[in-house]
């Protein structure tokens, strides 16, 4: 029995070195998404390894993803034009009488105060007609211009910038799994591993060699479990079972969450309306809208029996640029409605989910892979470094040993 006792600590260390692998997996993968906001007192603290580098592997997956996937000329080409019409002209049309009576009560107040009422319906009139060939005439200029004046990837990584959420969210929404097996492989590689480790340690006792054996566990579990999540692309056979890279064999899942997440979080309708707004191409995009706003009211509004009035009261038909900018102001409100987002942004999700997931096994490999495999040496240092630092404690608290003696 006391023979048996001797040997008790060996026979831990495959326990022990698996529970190494999987706890140190774990705390790597928390230590890589969380927190999102930096926590801690003045130069001592942590931010999650993701959400402090969001930004530039936002602009990483957009490059070599999404460009890939679509340009955001067929993103709005992929918007049907009747459902986005549709949608506006319903959200104006019960304002439009509000509109008008604000608008020309400041362009040309003395006349629209005394005009009767049958003058100001036939303008209501005019005007309801006109929005839905606005909203066309204004969209088909956008379309011939969209890669020009629109940039995904600025948008996505200014929406990154802003909440540091995002992308960490998008990456365990597509990853939720292959992150949990990374945690697992801990368990499944470290106990094979601990017992080699327990060998060496009962014929070579040194005190290095439960450290390195630690930091062996921890770097090697977590570098292997990266591979398995993606390779091989193609499905092969081996003694009648199928193999594939875990993250390529939910190939059709991945997009689309992914397509979902990317859309709902980084470009949706109301992020890139104000990023086209206020943007570094808003004065082009304003001077667009303007221009159809001018033609289409002075042409079809400002006609008929209001027209010869302010012909005799010597006032000018045109519009001024404080009737303007309401009309803008009131324009951004209607497109930032939660309506039209979500109308307009599901031919958009559906056609990038669906290209994604048409693809290849290896072109689809290529379009994430590059965002994990060139920080995936960060994952593998935390893990080597927890496991070493485990290793330590085996050996001081176990074994009664220091490095130091």
């Amino acid at each position: 029995m006391s023979d048996l006792l001797a040997y008790w600590p060996y026979l831990l260390i495959p326990i022990l070195t698996a529970g190494i692998g999987w706890s140190t997996n774990w705390l790597g993968i928390k230590m890589m998404m969380h927190p999102v906001k930096r926590m801690g007192i003045g130069p001592i603290g942590w931010q999650g390894i993701i959400p402090r580098m969001r930004v530039r592997m936002t602009r990483m997956m957009v490059e070599n993803c999404v460009s890939t996937i679509c340009s955001p000329q067929e993103m709005l080409e992929a918007v049907d034009d009747s459902h986005a019409i549709e949608s506006i002209t319903a959200l104006i049309s019960p304002q439009i009488k509000d509109w008008a009576d604000e608008i020309l009560s400041k362009q040309v107040s003395r006349l629209w105060n005394l005009a009767p009422s049958l003058v100001k319906k036939a303008v209501y009139r005019e005007v309801e007609k006109l929005v839905p060939h606005l909203a066309e005439d204004i969209l088909a200029e956008l379309k011939g211009r969209m890669s020009y004046l629109i940039d995904i990837g600025d948008i996505a990584a200014i929406e990154s910038e802003k909440k540091p959420e995002i992308f960490p969210r998008l990456m365990s929404t597509i990853a939720a799994k292959e992150f949990t097996f990374v945690v697992r492989s801990g368990l499944y590689i470290g106990f094979p591993l601990g017992c080699i480790q327990a060998l060496v340690w009962y014929f070579y006792p040194m005190d290095l060699v439960l450290p390195l054996f630690g930091l062996v566990v921890g770097a090697f579990t977590n570098w292997l479990a990266l591979q398995v999540l993606v390779h091989p692309s193609d499905p092969i056979r081996f003694m009648g079972f199928k193999f594939q890279g875990l993250f390529i064999a939910r190939q059709q899942t991945v997009a689309k969450d992914f397509a979902e997440g990317f859309t709902r979080d980084f470009v949706d309708i109301n992020t890139v309306f104000d990023y086209a707004w206020n943007g570094k191409n808003s004065d082009e995009v304003r001077s667009l809208v303007r221009r159809q706003l001018i033609k289409n009211l002075n042409e079809k509004v400002l006609t008929g029996p209001l027209y010869k009035a302010l012909v005799l009261s010597g006032q000018s038909k045109k519009l001024d640029d404080n009737t303007l900018n309401i009309l803008e102001e009131k324009i951004g409100m209607v497109l930032m409605h939660p309506g039209v987002n979500d109308k307009l942004l599901l031919p958009i999700r559906e056609l990038m989910a669906e290209r994604m997931a048409g693809m290849a096994p290896e072109q689809f490999q290529g379009l994430l892979m590059p965002i994990f495999e060139e920080d995936q040496w960060i994952l593998i240092f935390i893990g080597g470094i927890l496991g070493f630092l485990a290793g330590l404690a085996q050996l001081v608290f176990m074994f009664g040993g220091s490095l130091f003696t």
